[in-house]
């Protein structure tokens, strides 16, 4: 599945608009999902500048848990006015936030 996250990026007085392309993936654990893997698309620079990294796996967005289909319904239904978006993903065996703006 691919998505597209157009995130803002510079200092406050440069901000601009860029348009983000992730693949993600569902992944189950002993037989429950256990989070969506997100990789980048074509610009791997500006995923990792976002804070993200390869094969994270993400577990919730602003507090709302990806693994639980009622909440991950819930925040999924929001996305579109989100104007900023507190993603947390499991890297490396350990939870991590990463702070994303979001364009309005």
């Amino acid at each position: 599945i691919m998505v597209l996250i157009t995130a803002i990026i510079g200092s406050t007085s440069g901000e601009k608009p860029y348009t983000l392309i992730i693949n993600i993936s569902p992944i189950m654990r002993d037989g429950k999902l256990g989070g969506y893997r997100i990789n980048p698309g074509k610009d791997v620079a500006f995923f990792h500048r976002i804070g993200l990294q390869s094969n994270d796996l993400a577990i919730a967005i602003n507090g709302f848990d990806l693994r639980d289909n009622a909440q991950a319904m819930q925040i999924m239904g929001q996305l579109s006015s989100l104007t900023e978006m507190n993603l947390t993903v499991e890297r490396n065996g350990q939870q991590q936030d990463v702070y994303i703006k979001l364009t309005e």
